[in-house]
C-alpha cells in the first residue's frame, strides 16, 4: 500500500510518513485516519453527503 502510494503521490506520501511519525502511530492507523478525515470533509462539503432516503434505503 505504501509502495503504491509513494508511486502515484510522492509527496501526500511523505506528508502521511511525517504526520505517522509525528503522532507516534503505524502507517495503517494514519491511511486509515486519514480516509475518515476526507469522509469527514466530504461530508461538510457536501450536504447531501450520507443522507439516504428511508423509503428506498439508498
Amino acid at each position: 500500500m505504501c509502495e503504491f502510494i509513494k508511486s502515484e503521490n510522492e509527496d501526500l506520501y511523505l506528508r502521511l510518513m511525517e504526520k505517522c511519525a509525528l503522532k507516534i502511530i503505524n502507517v495503517g492507523e494514519g491511511i486509515f485516519e486519514a480516509l475518515s478525515m476526507c469522509k469527514c470533509e466530504e461530508a461538510i462539503t457536501n450536504p447531501q453527503c450520507g443522507i439516504t432516503d428511508n423509503a428506498s434505503g439508498v
